[in-house]
């Protein structure tokens, strides 16, 4: 019939009749998680853009801090989780950019447990900037490093390694991760506060891979603490990575939140939510504007996307009983 049809597409804003709508939630649920996981059904990713004054584009930011509270985290199912991330880029002609957050992954057996991670791409040159403006090109690893700016692990917990395929290596590498697996865990409703900061420029590096080359650019931490829902810090800050970025020597130039579940989540599995809360820059720039476009391609219409430039929130949430109310 065209009630189950509308059912097993797991879509909120379909034909299902009102009967099942208003007495069978839990069966609506349970159909929707029993389809298979597709690109067309899962909870969508999503991003929002942030407008400051002054721009970031035309004047990068050296330090900012977030505020990520995962409000609804306890029915996150096992193998899956929720990555509460800052997508950014660094430098303006010459650029380097990735994210960095915190995740929170679901269980079986345990309570929710969270991590904070940090990674970054290398970016190709400039066209008109090569490897031999430099360095010399014959001490570069591969055929295609001299075409690129990299970034270097500078901390303990940080490696060169291919970002998001798992090789690693000099020869492999895409750039690099630093992760903390066993940060300060926290209770529901409560989150973290995160810093990144540039804390040396236009200073010289030397790195081997295998043959030693010195490198001009800048030195960018993340930092990260745990906090109460109030805001309160319940311990110091901790290192979550330190990078050399080649050849950049602006600041942040580009800034979003972006919020996705961790494997391919069917729409309907499980409730979830978190507020994000900045950014908060240490030069007293200020939110004006928040931009987000909703996922074009999906048939997922559990999720919500609360923004408040006035405020520099924004409340993520997704799963069973939550609309669009944009």
């Amino acid at each position: 019939s065209k009630a189950t049809v509308s059912v097993l597409n797991c879509d909120q804003h379909t034909s299902a009749t009102a009967m099942i709508r208003a007495f069978a939630p839990l069966l609506l649920a349970a159909l929707c998680a029993a389809a298979p996981c597709t690109h067309l059904n899962k909870q969508p990713a999503q991003y929002v853009g942030y407008t400051t004054a002054p721009s970031l584009p035309v004047h990068p930011a050296d330090d900012v801090v977030m505020e990520t509270y995962y409000n609804h985290t306890a029915a996150i199912a096992a193998g899956a989780g929720i990555f509460a991330a800052q997508p950014l880029h660094f430098g303006k002609e010459i650029k380097i950019g990735g994210y960095y957050g915190t995740q929170a992954h679901g269980s079986k057996t345990k309570p929710v447990s969270y991590d904070w991670i940090f990674s970054i791409w290398d970016n190709k040159r400039p066209k008109s900037d090569t490897c031999g403006d430099h360095y010399d090109a014959a001490l570069a690893p591969n055929a295609t490093w001299c075409a690129h700016v990299h970034s270097f692990p500078l901390s303990t917990n940080c490696q060169r390694h291919c970002n998001d395929c798992g090789a690693r290596g000099w020869d492999n590498s895409t750039g690099t991760q630093c992760k903390v697996v066993s940060p300060p865990q926290i209770e529901e409703g409560e989150g973290y506060r995160t810093r990144m900061h540039r804390v040396n420029n236009s200073v010289q590096m030397t790195f081997s891979n295998p043959n030693p080359i010195k490198y001009t650019g800048s030195v960018w931490r993340m930092e990260a603490q745990a906090i109460d829902r109030y805001g309160a810090a319940k311990g110091g800050m901790i290192e979550v990575g330190t990078m050399f970025f080649e050849d950049v020597t602006e600041g942040i130039s580009h800034f979003e939140s972006f919020h996705e579940h961790i494997t391919c989540v069917p729409c309907a599995e499980f409730k979830e939510s978190e507020l994000r809360r900045g950014p908060f820059f240490a030069d007293g720039r200020k939110v004006t504007d928040l931009t987000f476009t909703p996922h074009a391609q999906t048939q997922c219409n559990l999720w919500n996307v609360h923004r408040d430039a006035a405020k520099a929130e924004i409340l993520f949430s997704s799963g069973p009983g939550v609309h669009p109310d944009n």
